[in-house]
């Protein structure tokens, strides 16, 4: 468990590791990394810290069905979590 500061930090800082990247990559650590409300996968805050974790693991994004929908208000709670749910067990899968 890494504890983040307010501002966004880079892996660099993270890991300590100020020479070659994926210095500390772990294969077997995976995230399973979900959007928020309002922005999806593919914004650019979401590839960034995607980018910043997979120095650490690997990282398995997904969206929830009504952002890959078009839909600005989320399904209900039992759809998305079993979204997230079914990204978890990809990802474990993988």
């Amino acid at each position: 468990f890494v504890k983040m500061s307010k501002r966004a930090a880079s892996a660099d800082q993270l890991t300590g590791d100020s020479g070659g990247r994926g210095a500390l990559r772990d294969d077997s650590i995976v995230f399973v990394f979900a959007h928020g409300a309002g922005a999806g996968q593919s914004h650019e805050w979401m590839r960034a810290w995607a980018a910043r974790l997979g120095e650490l693991g690997h990282v398995h994004t997904f969206e929830y069905d009504y952002m890959a929908a078009g839909r600005k208000a989320p399904d209900r709670a039992p759809k998305c979590v079993a979204t997230h749910t079914a990204a978890v067990r990809e990802a474990a899968a993988a």
